[in-house]
């Protein structure tokens, strides 16, 4: 469902999104990891490579590369989270205009599109 009312910078939000059916999105300790890996590599503004060509360099040059978003790019502060198999909650803080909304869509289709090989 799409939000009328817009998100303003510097508020709180609780954002939770579940399956249909009961479908269990989460199946195992990795597929919990990974969600939380997206989770923390898209909450910034115009990361330099897509998550999934991002898993296929070294540890070592995935690392700088995470290093090198600036802070200042923050979409979103992560307050708490919660994952269970069928669904998730987040309360996140908007820092910047739509942040909330990019990176649930940049999770959400990562997630999806590319299945647990993300």
């Amino acid at each position: 469902m799409i939000r009328k009312q817009k998100l303003i910078n510097g508020s709180l939000y609780h954002i939770f999104n579940k399956s249909i059916a009961k479908f269990q999105i989460f199946n195992s300790e990795f597929e919990y990891e990974r969600f939380l890996d997206l989770i923390n590599y898209y909450s910034f503004d115009k990361p330099p490579v897509r998550y999934s060509r991002l898993l296929e360099y070294p540890v070592t040059t995935q690392n700088e590369i995470i290093n090198s978003i600036p802070v200042e790019d923050k979409l979103v502060e992560i307050i708490a989270f919660c994952l269970m198999p069928t669904h998730y909650h987040l309360i996140l803080k908007q820092l910047k205009k739509h942040g909330i909304s990019i990176l649930i869509n940049n999770i959400g289709n990562s997630y999806t599109h590319h299945g647990i090989s993300i």
